[in-house]
């Protein structure tokens, strides 16, 4: 037996997607239902039913209705609107200020906090432009690290006399109880923990795509709402009705549109300068830990429109709004199931990473080889030796700088660069000192077919 259906085609019906889905659903229920009762009376007759199929249980008829749920949401799911609800927000309140619904006083009161709420975001943008944007090693940062290499880290004077290690060596060991280069000690502790592994670079990029997807969403979340509000139908004035409890907004006045589009456009452009600013703040921020600790700050604040609502907005502004039934609006362009939307935000998200990464000015690579630098100025190379100077003259002094970057200009391993005298104007003296304390005339190191060369230079220099 077959139960045949007529449906006629949605535009002839000339009904909403709504009613067409709630039609079919009663269309299949009705056929579940009759199926149901025609399987009862032939078995309850006791006639042959095995052409008509086996008993129909509840299971079956369950698995029958969401069959015919999938089927309808498939059927409407082309010209079904999208919903935009109502949220708690300052921005979303704009909607319903000065209508009679909301009153007088309440109106101006939300006004007063979209006021709050605009300089409390502003401020902390400029917090986070003006203090958190500096890179962290500057080029003159690094000079200092050089300086403190070359002029105190080696130095025999800053050796510790007992286990014979030179301040370098002292400082990359992280001795505790460092009576001095500290703040170098603290700096090589941080910058071995972010750049060793490359734990560093990928927590701070899992940040910057988390901050990013965040900013993506509050400008989503905008994109769409301004459709909603543009879509409504136009009148003199606003009109909001309520029905069985639920609150709708029948139509609004051109001024309240532009009103509604003004705190949009403010609200978008604080949520841009923040991802702006906020990228910068994560890739200049070096500790593990404050990475995640700046995300999560940076997201509280593009959140405060929301926690000024929750606390302070008036209880008929909360009421109106939870009752308040979703804005529709037309559904999007898609392209086999892919609404172009979604398709754009993803290719918006991956744009923006890509120039995070290759920034020339504030890039993550570029910073990160600042780091690495400032990392191998402290601790790179040989360090567990000192140099000293004898017969402190002017000419001595002026020469160790010279010969310590032609050291390293060379690539030499000695343990420590001698004492030169500089009286008579000429190298007369250089010793090297080990770290087993002994002195060993440096003429033999010198007298090396690869390091003849430096000898030459130290020579012709004084």
């Amino acid at each position: 037996m077959e139960t045949i259906g007529c449906v006629p085609h949605p535009e002839a019906l000339g009904v909403s997607p709504e009613i067409q889905a709630e039609l079919f659903r009663m269309e299949q229920r009705l056929k579940t239902d009759i199926k149901a009762e025609i399987l009862l009376e032939l078995s309850g007759t006791g006639a042959d039913i095995k052409t008509a199929g086996p008993p129909v249980k509840d299971e079956e008829i369950a698995e029958a209705e969401a069959e015919a749920t999938d089927a309808e949401v498939l059927r409407a799911e082309d010209g079904h609107p999208y919903e935009c609800a109502l949220e708690g927000s300052v921005w979303d309140a704009t909607l319903l200020c000065g209508t009679p619904a909301l009153g007088l006083g309440a109106t101006a009161f939300i006004a007063l906090l979209i006021v709050l709420n605009l300089l409390i975001q502003g401020v902390f943008v400029g917090i986070v432009s003006e203090a958190f944007t500096e890179k962290v090693y500057t080029e003159s940062s690094l000079q200092s690290l050089r300086l403190w290499r070359r002029n105190i880290a080696h130095d025999v004077k800053n050796m510790d006399p007992l286990t014979q290690k030179s301040m370098a060596l002292r400082v990359c060991e992280l001795e505790p109880g460092l009576s001095q280069s500290a703040s170098q000690m603290s700096q090589y502790k941080e910058l071995d923990a972010y750049v060793s592994g490359n734990i560093g670079p990928i927590m701070c990029t899992l940040a910057i795509i988390c901050w990013i997807l965040s900013v993506s969403r509050e400008v989503s979340r905008c994109v769409d709402f301004a459709h909603c509000v543009l879509d409504l139908p136009r009148s003199d004035h606003t009109v909001i009705s309520r029905t069985e409890g639920v609150v709708r907004v029948a139509s609004v006045s051109t001024m309240r549109v532009a009103i509604v589009l003004a705190g949009l456009a403010c609200r978008v452009t604080v949520a841009v300068l923040l991802l702006g600013f906020g990228i910068i703040f994560l890739i200049n921020t070096i500790g593990l830990g404050d990475l995640l600790l700046n995300a999560v700050a940076l997201e509280f604040v593009i959140s405060i429109d929301e926690l000024i609502f929750d606390a302070l907005a008036p209880n008929v502004v909360r009421s109106l709004i939870s009752a308040a039934a979703p804005l529709v609006h037309p559904p999007l362009k898609r392209w086999r199931g892919l609404d172009l939307k979604s398709a754009g935000t993803l290719l918006c998200v991956v744009l923006v990473l890509v120039v995070s990464f290759f920034s020339p000015a504030y890039g993550l690579l570029g910073t990160l080889e600042s780091l690495k630098e400032a990392h191998t100025t402290l601790c790179g190379g040989s360090l567990d030796w000192v140099y000293g100077i004898d017969g402190a003259s002017a000419r001595a002094r002026r020469l160790i700088p010279f010969v310590y970057e032609l050291l390293l200009l060379l690539s030499l391993p000695p343990k420590a660069l001698g004492c030169l005298t500089g009286r008579t104007q000429r190298l007369t003296q250089a010793r090297i000192h080990g770290a087993s304390g002994r002195w060993k005339p440096a003429i033999r190191t010198l007298l090396r077919p690869s390091r003849l060369c430096c000898a030459v230079l130290m020579i012709s220099a004084c």
